[in-house]
């Protein structure tokens, strides 16, 4: 009878993105991040400090769960959710968003949105759906610690550190491009500075090479 070995050990290696400075101090991966503020080792026996301004790469879940983290039981007083594409791709879940209502910047978000419009007509989206379903969400808590915005369009370039401390993330701004039924961001040349000095990549995991199995594409 032949018999058969499953590792279901699920994806526990940090993906990076290759991009500058993503290895500095006051730079984390998602996972590492979440298997210490969950307190488990060996990552719950590691410090992670928690700057004041957190820029957290990525839209999805996690993204959520980071932020309710900084908001909720950090000294953060603003974290900055940034995504490559527009507001009409984000990937988290609605119910799970609830979760940070309460320190959701409605004013912020709006200017966000003000600021990306030309690009998003220029896609076939039309802004003012999202203006609309924001006038349906709970305003923000005046009591919460932290204030969550978001910074569509933009992909992370370079950490930015000064003397061993960072203090940004460079940015290039995107627009949006149809192909076919997808939506697809394309670099502007145009490369901005996101001041913030703790920087968290929730951009998803890879399996851990150290099981010695073979894989593909992560």
């Amino acid at each position: 009878q032949d018999t058969s070995l499953v590792y279901a050990i699920g994806a526990q290696g940090t993906k990076y993105l290759g991009v500058d400075g993503e290895r500095l101090p006051g730079v984390y991966h998602a996972k590492d991040l979440v298997y210490h503020y969950n307190r488990l080792p060996p990552f719950s026996e590691r410090p992670f400090p928690m700057g004041r301004r957190v820029a957290i790469v990525g839209v999805g879940n996690v993204m959520v769960d980071i932020a309710n983290y900084c908001a909720h039981f950090t000294d953060c007083e603003e974290i900055i959710a940034i995504a490559r594409r527009g507001p009409f791709e984000k990937a988290y879940d609605d119910r799970e968003f609830e979760d940070v209502e309460d320190a959701f910047d409605h004013a912020l978000y709006r200017e966000e949105i003000e600021r990306v419009r030309p690009r998003l007509v220029a896609a076939g989206q039309n802004p003012d759906d999202l203006l609309t379903a924001l006038g349906a969400k709970p305003e923000p808590s005046p009591r919460a610690r932290a204030r969550l915005r978001f910074r569509f369009l933009a992909s992370p370039r370079r950490v930015v550190a000064e003397e061993g401390r960072v203090v940004g993330l460079e940015v290039e701004e995107n627009r949006l491009e149809r192909k076919g039924d997808r939506i697809v961001a394309v670099g502007t040349g145009l490369t901005p500075v996101i001041p913030a000095d703790t920087v968290v990549f929730a951009v998803g995991d890879r399996v851990d090479e150290d099981a010695g199995l073979p894989y593909k594409d992560g």
